[in-house]
């Protein structure tokens, strides 16, 4: 007698436990309460319909609404089926219009190729994450928006997106790997890639001209009195961030006062690069601040070390640099003389009278690439 009790016990258990699973796992049944729906299908996409909805949703709609939206996550991520999935997806709008749950029907629109009702979800409750502009990169790679797509990537990783196998494998990007903006992007923000930034790399010093040694950093080189000219200069483009400090992220990291300006590279002996690039806080002052760095790198793009080659700050700080022949670098720091203290009279009709030098050093770039202070023919440590 207790063998059958325990035996019918256990079948109890077993029917009680596989119910569960499959109403867990979105199985052939939900809940068998009658829930209302929220919103009308005509309002799907409609996003003053939406938001006037929300705060009218019950417990029962939304538990419903997740109950739909998880079916739709499986057919979608397991079984890839997103014609499946978007019907689910829809469904759960319906009871609850969640942000997640029109990301996903977003990206499932993409999938399927249908770039009208993709931007109809992705649009429905704007609130941007990494989740939301990794869609909206997708998106525009679909339409074969090259310039927006790597613009959107860029702000999916600023979010945090940091998935690398989701974004290697995901073929919408397929036809854009090879464009330089794409490969800025993933050295920048997937710093592991020794192959795609050596290709950047190749690409920077395709940037920069190549200067003739000896070559002289001096005065009127630094700074640019016609700063209308100045800022009609090509600057440094944001794709190459990865090897000019300061620039951080390309697009949405960097200090936008700053702007970037290439004044050459040369060979720096021994697989290494010598780079030499200005940058220019933009500020009202007819004169702004300029600092002129000179930068070694690997055959990689790796940084080995950079110096101050050249600087102009008002009112008296004046560096500038030479290189000669031999690649002795020189930098002589002067302090700017005025007839009356800029400070209390500023620059118009103040006449300038010169510069008083304060010191002048001497370096090499040793075997390694690294920058050394050069003193009375014996090189040391700076």
């Amino acid at each position: 007698m207790k063998k059958i009790f325990y035996f019918l016990s256990m079948a109890i258990l077993l029917f009680s436990c596989s119910s569960e699973k499959n109403n867990a796992t979105g199985g052939k049944f939900l809940s068998t309460k009658v829930i209302d729906k929220l919103i009308t299908e005509a309002d799907i996409f409609k996003q003053d319909s939406i938001l006037k909805w929300l705060e009218k949703a019950s417990h029962d709609q939304i538990t419903k609404a997740k109950q739909l939206y998880m079916q739709g996550l499986d057919l979608y991520i397991n079984q890839k089926n997103a014609a499946g999935a978007i019907k689910l997806f829809c469904e759960s709008i319906l009871y609850y219009p969640d942000p997640g749950t029109y990301v996903y029907l977003g990206n499932a629109y993409v999938d399927m190729g249908d770039t009208t009702y993709a931007d109809s979800s992705l649009f429905s409750l704007y609130q941007p994450d990494q989740d939301l502009m990794y869609a909206f990169a997708r998106l525009s790679a679909l339409k074969k928006d090259t310039s927006r797509a790597i613009e959107d990537l860029a702000e999916a990783f600023a979010y945090g997106f940091s998935n690398k196998k989701k974004f290697e494998n995901d073929k919408v990007f397929d036809y854009l790997r090879n464009e330089q903006g794409f490969v800025a992007l993933v050295v920048n923000y997937m710093k592991n890639d020794e192959k795609l930034k050596e290709t950047l790399f190749k690409s920077f010093l395709a940037s920069a001209p190549e200067l003739k040694l000896p070559f002289m950093m001096m005065k009127d080189s630094i700074f640019e009195p016609d700063m209308q000219a100045m800022y009609k200069m090509n600057s440094i483009n944001y794709d190459f961030a990865a090897f000019i400090g300061g620039m951080e992220d390309s697009r949405f990291s960097r200090d936008v006062s700053n702007v970037y300006y290439m004044v050459g590279r040369f060979d720096a002996g021994n697989n290494t690069q010598a780079v030499i690039y200005k940058t220019v806080i933009v500020m009202a002052d007819t004169l702004p601040p300029v600092t002129v760095m000179l930068a070694v790198f690997d055959s990689l793009g790796n940084l080995i070390e950079e110096i101050t080659f050249g600087q102009f700050t008002l009112p008296e700080t004046l560096l500038t640099g030479t290189i000669d022949e031999n690649k002795v670098i020189t930098l002589k720091e002067s302090k700017m003389k005025w007839k009356k203290n800029p400070l209390d009279e500023g620059y118009v009709d103040n006449e300038y009278e010169g510069e008083e030098l304060v010191s002048e050093k001497k370096y090499i770039i040793d075997n390694s690439g690294h920058i050394v202070l050069s003193t009375d023919d014996k090189v040391v440590k700076k």
